[in-house]
């Protein structure tokens, strides 16, 4: 049971700050969008962990771009709190929902 009220608190602390900082986790989110390939690896990786070559792929054949300039932005986003890296092998990564 004691597990349960930690989560319902973490749950509702999370709600408080998404609300408090509303205006600009909406801003944070227009700004990592206007660059076409942090928005197309968020897009890849909205509805679950995808393996890096696969997201590598997809995003520098859809945007026309390197698989280099895909592995920066990957941890651009990782910094940024919006990807995360499931796993290391194979590695994948998943969209946090922040941005």
């Amino acid at each position: 049971m004691a597990d349960e009220a930690v989560v319902e608190r973490l749950d509702l602390l999370i709600s408080t700050i998404k609300l408090a900082f509303a205006n600009e986790i909406v801003a944070a989110r227009d700004d990592v969008r206007t660059d076409p390939v942090s928005a197309a690896i968020l897009d890849a990786t909205a509805e679950g962990a995808v393996r890096s070559g696969e997201l590598q792929a997809k995003v520098a054949s859809e945007i026309s771009v390197n698989a280099r300039t895909v592995r920066r932005r990957i941890h651009e986003l990782i910094s940024l709190g919006a990807l995360r890296q499931v796993s290391a092998g194979p590695t994948t990564y998943s969209n946090t929902g922040l941005v």
